[in-house]
């Protein structure tokens, strides 16, 4: 949920609607440094973040495994992309209805 927010508000403050590669690090950083004994499952989409060597290596360092979806099966992460991707739209809305 934080790597939601964060992107919501970096790419409203940046102009740009598209993702961000400093932001995943910067996130996956902090959540490192928040619980540094954790070694979750992490899931996600095939993003050029999440299959990035610098992506890879943060995971290994850490001793956590990567989930994602298949290539060309987009469907298994299908309902929660939708959820995210409306949710983003709702709160980009609000937000630069309030900044007129």
């Amino acid at each position: 949920m934080i790597g939601l927010i964060q992107s919501i508000f970096y790419n409203i403050g940046s102009g740009s609607i598209s993702s961000c590669n400093p932001l995943v690090m910067d996130t996956f950083d902090e959540a490192v440094r928040q619980e540094p004994d954790a070694h979750p499952l992490v899931h996600s989409d095939r993003g050029f973040q999440y299959t990035s060597a610098q992506f890879y290596t943060r995971l290994k360092k850490h001793h956590m495994k990567q989930s994602m979806s298949r290539v060309a099966h987009c469907i298994d992460n299908g309902p929660m992309e939708g959820f995210w991707g409306i949710l983003k739209r709702i709160i980009n809305s609000v937000l630069m209805t309030e900044a007129l």
